[in-house]
């Protein structure tokens, strides 16, 4: 199983912390957001890693290299326009050799056993997708995410409005998913927002009854999108010292 990591996109800076540093960059416990995925990703047993990336993402590039540094090995994939999470995704198809692969966001983190711990799920029990869910008490800022018996999924609604949710839900930004989803993606619209969405093609995933469960994340989590995510994680580390 290879492992994809979206470090491309409209929101990879924090001005207010790091003005010329894209946020995957940004340190988080004293290593960076996305050597802590890489790590995590390691952790699991893999070794094989995409990393799609954009503008300013050469310095991400330059950051990490061939990934020989790290202990695994790293292909790019380069993002010309911010167009979307399932665009960013649909340039490693290529690259993945027809196999289920470990996607996770360039700015989200949660605890390294969350990453072992999905892959031995899949293995156990393969799916069409296997999505990372937490608990939040008004998943309105990510995807909330509706489920049935088994942890079957049924439903993602993508940035509810507050207070809308009645799920407490939310996509945590790690998934398994198989080629499968792009097929889906090749049929996207634009979303609201103009862009194409992975969230839509998960949704029509849905529509064509695949197969999608839920793996309840445990310990920390964190989408790392304000200086205050980024000074909350710091603090933890630091406090878990």
């Amino acid at each position: 199983m290879k492992g994809i990591i979206l470090a491309a996109g409209k929101g990879t800076r924090l001005k207010s912390l790091h003005a010329q540093c894209p946020k995957p960059l940004i340190p988080v416990g004293g290593q960076p957001i996305i050597e802590r995925i890489i790590r995590c990703l390691r952790n699991a047993r893999i070794r094989q890693i995409i990393v799609v990336i954009g503008h300013p993402g050469l310095q991400i590039q330059r950051y990490l290299g061939l990934g020989e540094a790290f202990g695994v090995s790293i292909e790019y994939a380069h993002q010309k326009r911010a167009n979307g999470t399932a665009k960013a995704l649909a340039l490693c198809e290529p690259l993945i050799d027809d196999e289920p692969f470990f996607l996770s966001y360039g700015d989200i983190l949660c605890e390294p056993q969350n990453y072992t711990r999905m892959c031995a799920q899949f293995r156990r029990s393969p799916c069409d997708a296997l999505l990372a869910v937490n608990w939040m008490d008004d998943p309105y800022q990510g995807g909330a995410v509706y489920c049935k018996a088994q942890n079957r999924i049924v439903r993602i609604v993508e940035k509810p409005r507050k207070g809308s949710s009645t799920t407490h839900w939310n996509s945590a930004g790690c998934m398994i998913l198989t080629p499968i989803v792009f097929q889906h993606i090749r049929r996207l619209k634009k979303s609201a927002r103009r862009e194409y969405e992975l969230a839509d093609a998960i949704t029509s995933m849905l529509s064509a009854r695949a197969d999608i469960r839920a793996y309840p994340v445990t310990g920390y989590w964190a989408d790392l999108g304000t200086p205050q995510d980024i000074a909350r994680m710091n603090q933890l580390f630091q406090e878990s010292k």
